[in-house]
């Protein structure tokens, strides 16, 4: 469980795996978007599973979502990165790619191999810039566990507000994200079936 002394504005239910975040960050999209094509209708409860043989692990996650997965070299980092979008917001983006004030809700799990080996959980979060903890407002950062092993749980704010837990697997530090525009995003339900179903294997 979270440890009552300290202050976040989110709560991790540790026993489902679902991470409930309080407050958000409105965000007006501007209103010249052009025409977008509506993809075929995907059954609300449909859901599709991921599984990587290399780094262990494997979930569940709303089938309206497309998945993107590559890996990333930035800096001295490489990582693997694994994101979902729905069709809609992938267009929107598409649409406004350079433009600096929209976004879109996702949700991403980023792999950073052997990171685990060197750092604890709490230095990596706040050395790495690819946590995002530096846009943290608060700067709270909640040690709990995850799926029975150490994590560490925060907000950060970009353009968009993000929840955040991050964890090591077989000495990888594995960082589960959701972006958000308010707390009522159907995106809080999603990421929640996607935690839920985290298997480590």
């Amino acid at each position: 469980m979270l440890e009552e002394k300290l202050q976040l504005n989110f709560a991790i239910l540790l026993s489902s795996g679902l991470v409930a975040v309080g407050g958000a960050t409105l965000l007006a999209r501007k209103q010249t978007t052009p025409a977008i094509t509506i993809a075929p209708a995907i059954a609300e409860n449909a859901i599709s599973t991921y599984i990587s043989t290399l780094y262990n692990f494997s979930f569940h996650y709303p089938a309206k979502y497309e998945m993107n997965e590559k890996d990333v070299k930035e800096g001295r980092d490489t990582f693997h990165t694994i994101t979902f979008v729905t069709s809609l917001d992938r267009q929107l983006l598409a649409l406004q790619k350079g433009e600096n004030d929209v976004a879109a809700p996702t949700m991403t799990i980023n792999v950073f191999p052997g990171a685990a080996k060197n750092l604890t959980l709490t230095e990596w979060v706040k050395t790495n810039s690819h946590s995002g903890f530096n846009l943290s407002k608060n700067k709270n950062l909640g040690t709990t566990t995850f799926m029975g092993v150490p994590a560490v749980a925060y907000t950060s704010d970009g353009l968009l507000a993000s929840n955040n837990v991050v964890f090591s697997h077989k000495g990888n530090i594995i960082m589960a994200s959701m972006n958000y525009i308010t707390n009522q995003d159907v995106i809080w339900k999603d990421f929640a079936t996607l935690l839920q179903s985290f298997i480590l294997r």
